[in-house]
């Protein structure tokens, strides 16, 4: 490689300064703690914590978020190496991000894109690329890209071997590199398009050898793909929801989108973790202005190509083949918050910015103004690295995500729905209950029933906590009546009409619970509820009955055993009670319910002295 190819620079001084660049700009990331999804992800999934998880992982796909296994067994290694200590995690992404920016140096050097040195520089700092570096659900974002280039680098040492003896075994690393991106994240499906792009640009046509070539790809690609897309309706709920767009609406938005990124990219202000949700509709005919403007953009690079060059329409089309995932063609659970996400922009961030370096150099080269080039690729990487700085602290935690997604976009109920459980959590009761309470109309609200009741379901435990048990209960009720299967606020409801007295109205509530579909834990908590407001009416067969159920459904809780003990010594079976509270005391997870359970067996043993 010559020294030409880091712009005078020696190739290892060349890639050391692009990843320095990544690493001084991501350092900050190191001191972020866990956001959204992150519970789900890493530190609160069960696959992570056993052995056979790993198992679970790969071959048990509804047991992880997203079958993604490859992003999930990385985390489940990291897991053993530091547990749920973020910063591990966070320096892991770094470390992608950095490799990623060396990677497509190397892609676009060996393409012969001018100022290639730069391109990489720009993606290494842009801050559009802070949401898929400093949040660590996004490695899969971070690992398929540095799979997908390095499937890249391969297939053009593939190309470009002639007849070279090794020349078949670039060919098969770069599909083995291809399948492993598509475990780590599908939208790398595009890496097909990419490649067949890139060739027209190089030799201007596609032969039948091309699209030969590109079968294994998309034998591999295709069944992955669709499972990504059945797994997003099915399990991950996108099914579920109403999205109200025609086909061409869906044109108008993929216009919009492309826009959207296009813009971001080229001016990075504001950035917000969710944008206000656009309304769509094809039939007002302004909106028509964005698939014009790509339509517009595509046919005057076609028509200009002989003079320009195929440079600038393939750039386009790989920057729009690259975020075809996210253009709207297909439903992904997250465009109930926004269709726009700076994560989703991530894959497609390298043609834009790659394009942008060729422009500025070829305009350069022909202007006589090489040293200029030098001084504005300076100053807009320099730019640019300061907005990533100054964006990275934003993801220290949900506080600070929320708030600064509330400043950009206050009409954002996605966020306040994030915020108000963030802080009751903690105890924040009055932060929690202003997260609504400062909005004054209800125009900001979702529309789906099941995301408003998840509202009024958090609002109810802020006031809750502030001991305003009537605004409590009303919400709690508000939640049932939009979501008649939401089992949380039945759930808070029934012990809020317990321990206010209304123990009739609590076991109706209760027992309304247990008709619901209910995860065995839930299942087992609810039971346990019930049979101690039972026992409040001294119903104890009944009571027993469903200490029963909850231990059947989970044997290991100490409290259902303590109280099982209590219902059976209060009918005077003392050797059950006595054998129920030696298990409450072995399972007890803290010394006060140790203590509790202890000194229920002790006055159980001294009835069998008396005796």
């Amino acid at each position: 490689m010559s020294r030409a190819a880091g712009g005078g620079l020696s190739p290892l001084t060349a890639a050391g300064l692009i990843a320095l660049a990544a690493a001084v700009c991501y350092a900050r990331t190191l001191w972020c703690g866990w956001i959204w999804d992150d519970d789900f992800y890493v530190w609160n999934n069960p696959t992570l914590k056993t052995p056979g998880g790993i198992f679970d992982i790969w071959f048990r796909p509804l047991s992880i978020p997203q079958y993604y296994p490859l992003v999930h067994t990385t985390y489940w290694l990291e897991y053993r190496l530091w547990g749920d200590w973020p910063a591990g995690y966070h320096a892991v992404n770094v470390f992608l991000h950095a490799g990623n920016a060396v990677l497509l140096w190397l892609v676009l050097h060996r393409l012969a894109v001018p100022a290639a040195w730069l391109g990489a520089l720009l993606f290494a700092v842009h801050p559009l690329g802070v949401e898929s570096v400093a949040w660590v659900t996004e490695r899969k974002n971070t690992l398929s890209l540095a799979l997908a280039l390095a499937s890249l680098l391969a297939w053009l040492s593939f190309r470009d071997a002639g007849q070279h003896a090794d020349r078949l075994r670039w060919y098969w690393l770069s599909l083995g590199l291809f399948a492993a991106s598509l475990l780590s994240k599908t939208v790398t499906v595009s890496l097909i398009g990419v490649m067949l792009v890139i060739t027209w640009w190089k030799t201007g046509r596609l032969t039948r050898r091309d699209a030969l070539l590109a079968l294994p790809y998309l034998a591999v690609g295709l069944p992955l793909a669709l499972t990504t897309v059945w797994l997003e309706k099915h399990h991950v709920g996108a099914a579920d929801v109403d999205w109200g767009l025609s086909p061409l609406d869906r044109i108008v938005l993929a216009g919009r989108v492309i826009c959207f990124y296009a813009t971001k990219l080229a001016w990075p202000q504001p950035l917000a973790f969710f944008y206000d949700r656009w309304r769509i509709d094809a039939r007002e005919a302004w909106q028509w202005l964005y698939p014009g403007a790509v339509i517009a953009a595509i046919a005057t690079t076609w028509f200009a190509r002989h003079t320009l060059g195929r440079g600038p329409l393939a750039a386009i089309l790989l920057f729009c083949g690259c975020l075809f995932p996210a253009l709207g063609f297909f439903d992904v659970y997250p465009f109930k918050f926004s269709f726009v996400a700076d994560h989703f922009a991530y894959h497609a961030m390298p043609a834009f910015l790659s394009a942008t370096a060729a422009l500025l150099a070829v305009a350069a080269a022909r202007l006589g103004r090489s040293r200029e080039l030098i001084f504005t690729a300076a100053a807009a990487c320099l730019g640019l690295g300061l907005v990533t700085i100054a964006r990275v602290p934003v993801y220290d935690n949900l506080e600070t995500l929320c708030n600064d997604t509330l400043a950009k976009s206050p009409r954002c109920w996605a966020a306040r729905n994030i915020l108000s459980p963030y802080y009751t959590d903690l105890g924040r009761y009055a932060d929690a209950d202003r997260v609504y309470a400062e909005v004054r109309d209800d125009s900001w609200l979702p529309p789906w029933p099941h995301d408003l009741a998840m509202l009024r379901y958090n609002h109810a435990r802020a006031v809750e906590g502030l001991g305003r048990t009537a605004d409590a209960e009303r919400l709690y009720r508000e939640a049932i009546a939009l979501d008649a299967g939401y089992a949380k606020p039945r759930s808070n409801l029934a012990k809020l009409l317990a321990d206010s007295g209304r123990t009739e109205q609590a076991i109706a509530m209760y027992t309304e619970l247990l008709q619901l579909h209910l995860p065995p834990a839930d299942r087992s908590r609810a039971c346990m509820n019930l049979g101690t407001v039972l026992a409040d009416t001294k119903a104890w067969p009944e009571a027993e009955a469903k200490f029963r159920e909850s231990l059947a459904l989970a044997p290991e809780s100490g409290t259902s055993w303590e109280w099982l003990g209590i219902a059976v010594l209060r009918q005077g079976r003392v050797a059950d009670a006595i054998a129920a509270f030696e298990r409450a005391v072995a399972l007890a997870v803290d010394p006060a319910a140790r203590t509790r359970a202890q000194a229920n067996l002790t006055a159980a043993r001294s009835l069998v002295g008396g005796r």
